[in-house]
C-alpha cells in the first residue's frame, strides 16, 4: 500500500484539473484530508470549502488518493 502525502499534491491537484474544469483544491484543504484519512476523525474536513461547496470534486479527490494508496508498485 502507498502512501500520498503532501508532496503529492501537484500532481493529485494535477489530475483534478484533467477531470474538471476549474479546480477548487488548496492545500490546506489537500492537508486536512490527509490529516483525516491518518487520524479517521473527519470533522476539519467538513467545515472546508471545498467539502461544503464543491463536493462532486471533494469526491473525485477520495476517489483519486484511494487510487494511489491502493496503487501497488510496479
Amino acid at each position: 500500500m502507498n502512501e500520498v502525502t503532501t508532496k503529492d499534491y501537484t500532481a493529485i491537484k494535477k489530475e483534478l484539473k484533467e477531470h474538471r474544469r476549474v479546480c477548487h483544491l488548496t492545500k490546506l484543504e489537500f492537508q486536512a484530508i490527509l490529516s483525516a484519512y491518518a487520524a479517521n476523525d473527519w470533522q476539519a474536513v467538513y467545515s472546508t470549502r471545498l467539502y461544503k461547496n464543491y463536493g462532486g470534486e471533494y469526491c473525485l479527490l477520495l476517489e483519486l488518493i484511494a487510487r494511489r494508496t491502493t496503487a501497488t508498485p510496479a
